[in-house]
């Protein structure tokens, strides 16, 4: 079955577009998780966070940046601090193409533990974005702690439900 990210880069599958360019296409979440709920995606395809390197920065930048001009677009009262942005690891990820959360006021606390980068399944953009230039610049090991995380441990670490 092919990837329904890599059919939503290439317009053959519908989404609700807020932002796109030749590499990046922003649209709106089908099962939104907060008051903005939109999601990032590169047209390349590219698994998970975890298989990005060093010269993936620039392109975690513009998701950034053209996802934080897009909330302000979409909702010019939101204040950009309060918008988080990050990625799901395995097993918490449903689709496998890289795809950035953008998420504002989570309906629910269940649901803000899930996109908070305090818990091992889940990494804000900021902070992978450091890392992979941490590695640019040859400082810190290779070992960024941004491996999956086996189904075992995810079973031990998720938060109980509300």
């Amino acid at each position: 079955m092919p990837c329904i990210f890599c059919l939503v880069a290439t317009e053959k599958a519908n989404a609700v577009r807020v932002y796109e360019d030749d590499d990046i296409v922003i649209f709106r979440d089908h099962r939104p998780a907060g008051r903005i709920h939109l999601l990032a995606i590169p047209r390349q395809h590219i698994e998970s966070v975890v298989d990005l390197t060093a010269t993936d920065v620039l392109m975690l930048e513009a998701m950034k940046e053209q996802a934080l001009a897009a909330v302000a677009k979409l909702m010019p009262d939101v204040d950009p601090a309060t918008i988080q942005m990050g990625f799901h690891k395995r097993p918490f990820v449903l689709v496998g193409h890289l795809h950035m959360h953008i998420l504002h006021q989570p309906f629910s606390k269940l649901r803000a533990l899930l996109y908070s980068d305090r818990f091992p399944w889940y990494v804000s953009v900021d902070r992978k974005i450091a890392k992979l230039r941490a590695k640019l610049g040859g400082v810190g090991s290779n070992d960024d702690g941004d491996r999956e995380i086996a189904p075992a441990e995810a079973s031990v670490a998720a938060p109980a439900q509300e």
